[in-house]
């Protein structure tokens, strides 16, 4: 006589349909959630590399096949990462922008400090900047391609060219008026103030490693900073 087993007895598990349904949304979610990742450290690696392409072989002669080619997929994966090079380009700027840290100007626009204290904060903040392998490309990329590159240049102007100006004047201003600093123009104050840094960056941007050495950077900013404030404060000079 045949034995017939039960499907429990032969280890069958019966699950609800509502758990069924749940198991399957959890899993689906899993890989929505997998996908989206996936997308978004792709389109990372993309920003990245054409960040580093602009720099090295300059924005018009970096194609969307360039970026394939350098990351080993095709042109149309490229392109499902960003639609149009213009697209990427804007992606590219906003992120340039936003490696450029200038907090102490807004904090002293806010509440100007003495304008000798000022220059000292500007001095350690343009080294900190030099410091920075980030930032130094960020403006070598504006010094390259800022005359051929309407974008580049707006979004540096509105994120952080026009702030920092904006910030810059309102100190010097005040402290033109409360007689810390020379009765000059304040635009000229201002360019004055800014150069020490341009200098030194567009001599990153030129030279590269055969440029000034941090050490030698230092001392240039160090120097000229102790100038201004001759300059500038004379006789007020502490």
């Amino acid at each position: 006589m045949a034995i017939v087993q039960s499907k429990r007895e032969r280890g069958w598990r019966f699950t609800p349909r509502s758990c069924l349904g749940e198991k399957n949304e959890r899993m689906t979610e899993s890989r929505v959630s997998s996908r989206s990742k996936s997308k978004e450290e792709f389109r990372t690696k993309v920003l990245e590399t054409a960040r580093r392409l602009f720099l090295q072989k300059g924005v018009d002669r970096t194609s969307m096949a360039d970026l394939g080619r350098v990351l080993g997929v095709s042109k149309p994966t490229v392109y499902e990462a960003f639609r149009s090079k213009q697209l990427l380009m804007d992606a590219v700027f906003d992120a340039v922008a936003h490696d450029v840290h200038m907090s102490w100007l807004m904090t002293a626009a806010e509440r100007p400090p003495r304008f000798q204290t000022f220059l000292e904060e500007t001095s350690n903040g343009y080294k900190r900047i030099l410091e920075s392998p980030r930032s130094v490309e960020a403006f070598s990329l504006l010094i390259r391609e800022g005359g051929q590159q309407a974008g580049l240049t707006d979004t540096f102007m509105k994120k952080l060219t026009i702030p920092a100006t904006q910030a810059g004047r309102t100190v010097i201003k005040a402290a033109i008026q409360s007689g810390e600093c020379a009765p000059l123009d304040v635009g000229l104050v201002q360019k004055m103030v800014d150069a020490p840094l341009m200098h030194v960056l567009v001599d990153r941007t030129l030279f590269g490693k055969n440029g000034m050495t941090d050490g030698l950077a230092h001392s240039y900013i160090d120097h000229s900073f102790g100038a201004l404030k001759t300059l500038l404060c004379g006789s007020r000079v502490n």
